[in-house]
This record gives structure tokens, C-alpha cells and sequence, in this order.
């Protein structure tokens, strides 16, 4: 099983546009998403340390937060994947930020986090 906080997010999406296996009108450059690169890895570092750190006593905010991470984490590779270069990465984040929290506070079990509505799957 592939966890986001686990993934190289450089290496998988250069994979995935080397395979042409991007979604329509989706493309991948690391020159323009260098920032977006940081910042997934720094939220995957918070992951990583989250489970290191998990303890019985605070279960559910610990699972909540990474859940929270999760999402966070999901919308930076779309936010990638769909960077034409003609947005500002404030806009860009601003765009994250609205639509994680649309997704996230939405009552529709598609839109739940690790349903198959997912868009990192095992490539086999």
C-alpha cells in the first residue's frame, strides 16, 4: 500500500507524464513546481513524525491530523499536475485551500478521504 506522506511526489509525477498516463489537460514540470514540491515534503515530514509520535492518549486528534495531512497532500499533487505556470502560486494555494476544504466538509462518500475516488492508486 502506497501512503502519500510515503511518496516521492517528483519521481511519481515525472513517471506518470513520461507514461502519458496524466489526467486530460494535466502536465508535469518540476521547474514550475519546485515550491509545491517543498511544501508536499514538508507535510509528508509532519506525517511521518505524527506516526512516529502516536500515542493511545490523543488517538482520534492524531488520526484526524493526519487525515487532515492526507488531504492537504492529495490537492498538492492535483495542484501539480494541473500548474500551466499561468497562476501565481498564491492563487494557486488560495484554490487548494478552497477546494480541500469543499472536499473535506463535503457529506458525499465519494469525496471521502482513501475512498477509490482517490487519485494515487498501486501502479502494478
Amino acid at each position: 500500500m502506497v501512503y502519500l506522506w510515503t511518496l516521492d511526489c517528483e519521481s511519481y509525477l515525472s513517471n506518470l507524464a513520461d507514461e502519458k498516463h496524466l489526467p486530460p489537460f494535466g502536465s508535469f514540470e518540476t521547474e514550475k513546481n519546485l515550491h509545491f514540491i517543498s511544501i508536499y515534503k514538508n507535510l509528508s515530514s509532519q506525517a511521518e513524525q505524527l506516526i512516529q509520535s502516536a500515542s493511545s492518549g490523543n488517538f482520534l486528534y492524531e488520526i484526524h491530523k493526519l487525515i487532515d495531512i492526507d488531504m492537504r497532500l492529495y490537492y498538492l499533487l492535483l495542484l501539480m499536475i494541473y500548474n500551466d505556470g499561468l497562476r501565481t502560486e498564491e492563487e494557486m494555494l488560495r484554490e487548494l485551500e478552497r477546494n480541500y476544504k469543499l472536499e473535506y466538509l463535503s457529506d458525499s462518500e465519494h469525496f471521502y478521504p482513501f475512498s477509490d475516488y482517490r487519485l494515487i492508486v498501486e501502479h502494478i
